[in-house]
């Protein structure tokens, strides 16, 4: 379990360096940039959350659940991807946004399957948590998405 957290965690701190790499571009809007430092933060902040989560007791897991570790991988490898594609050159704000929504989507879903898989309230109200913040994060884009469209 401690290594699903692992992976978890890694994720989160991809992103947080694709939101800052996106936040530094001057290609993007002031307003996007913001978005994206204030996305940073947060997944900064759910890294350090899945860090605390490892010091939980092995009985705070759950036990006879599989995790999806392939999912899981194939989240960092995407993860990845868009760190890859916030780099020279960069992509267009419709493109970075789609595939940004797309994450965030997926992390939410997972966040909320790990949070009813934990026998603790605690760790399981973390991923909860998480999955609330990511859903925000897909409102707030798809919201600047449908303000520059319109």
């Amino acid at each position: 379990m401690k290594s699903y957290l692992d992976d978890c965690q890694n994720i989160e701190q991809v992103m947080g360096e694709v939101y800052r790499k996106l936040a530094g571009s001057e290609f993007y809007s002031e307003r996007l940039k913001g978005i994206f430092e204030r996305m940073a933060r947060d997944e900064d902040d759910h890294a350090r959350q899945l860090k605390r989560a490892r010091e939980f007791p092995e009985e705070a897991f759950a036990k006879g659940q599989r995790l999806d570790q392939k999912k899981l991988a194939e989240l960092l490898r995407q993860a990845h991807d868009l760190l890859r594609m916030a780099a020279d050159p960069v992509p267009s704000e419709s493109i970075i946004l789609e595939t940004a929504k797309d994450l965030e989507m997926e992390f939410m879903k997972i966040h909320l399957q790990n949070a009813v898989r934990f026998r603790d309230a605690a760790m399981a109200e973390i991923f909860r948590d998480m999955a609330r913040e990511d859903q925000e994060h897909f409102e707030t884009l798809d919201t600047f998405e449908d303000s520059e469209s319109g």
